[in-house]
C-alpha cells in the first residue's frame, strides 16, 4: 500500500484491539494466503461467487483508505493504481504463487535469503525468518498453534495441492525451478 499515493512505506504494526472473531459478513471470496508488506500486499484468493474477488478488493481498498484517511486526518485516494489479478490454472503454478507470496518478506528481512536457503546449513534460518513474519499467513500453515489472524483463511483444499509438511523441499524446488515454471505458465 502506498502512503498518500506515493512511494513512502506504510508502517506495519500490531493492532491488539481488533479480533477477527468479531467479523461477520457474507463471504464473497476466500483468502487462501496473504502477505502484507510496507508498500504492497499479496493475496491468494478463491472466488466463491462471480465477481467476488473484484468486489472484495474494492471493499478492502475503500475500507482501508477510509480508515487511513480518518486516522491521519487526510482525504483522497491512497492506493496507487488498480489491483492486478492472474487466474491460477495449474497445480504447479498454485504452488509457485503460494510460495512466492510467503517468501516475499524475505527480500526485506533477509536480503540474501535465496543463497542462504540453498546452503543446507542455513535453511532453518530462512524458514524461521518466514515463520516470524507476523503479517503473513505462512505461520498459520507452518505452525500447529492457531492464532486469530488464521480465522480469516479459507484453507479448504489447499493442503491437497501444497504439502505444508514439506515446505522446506517445496521452497527449494521453487527456488531452483521458479524461472522454468514462470515460462511454462505464460
Amino acid at each position: 500500500m502506498y502512503f498518500c499515493n506515493s512511494k513512502k512505506h506504510v508502517e506495519l504494526r500490531r493492532v491488539d484491539h481488533i479480533s477477527f472473531k468479531d467479523f461477520k459478513t457474507e463471504k464473497i471470496t476466500g483468502i487462501v494466503a496473504y502477505t502484507l508488506m510496507s508498500n504492497h500486499f499479496h493475496f491468494l484468493l478463491e472466488e466463491t461467487e462471480e465477481g467476488g474477488i473484484s468486489s472484495f478488493m474494492q471493499r478492502l481498498g475503500t475500507a482501508y483508505t477510509m480508515y487511513f484517511n480518518k486516522k491521519n486526518d487526510r482525504s483522497g485516494s491512497l492506493l496507487q493504481g488498480p489491483f492486478k489479478v492472474k487466474e491460477i490454472t495449474g497445480d504447479g503454478y498454485l504452488n509457485s504463487v503460494f510460495l512466492y507470496i510467503h517468501a516475499n518478506p524475505l527480500d526485506v528481512t533477509l536480503p540474501d535469503w535465496q543463497k542462504l536457503f540453498l546452503d543446507k546449513t542455513k535453511t532453518e534460518l530462512v524458514l524461521n525468518n518466514m515463520k516470524s513474519y507476523t503479517y503473513s499467513s505462512f505461520v498459520d500453515y507452518s505452525s500447529p498453534v492457531s492464532r486469530d489472524q488464521g480465522l480469516i483463511l479459507s484453507k479448504g483444499d489447499i493442503e491437497k495441492y501444497i504439502s505444508i509438511n514439506e515446505t522446506q523441499k517445496s521452497i527449494k524446488e521453487w527456488l531452483l525451478y521458479k524461472d522454468e515454471i514462470r515460462d511454462i505458465e505464460k
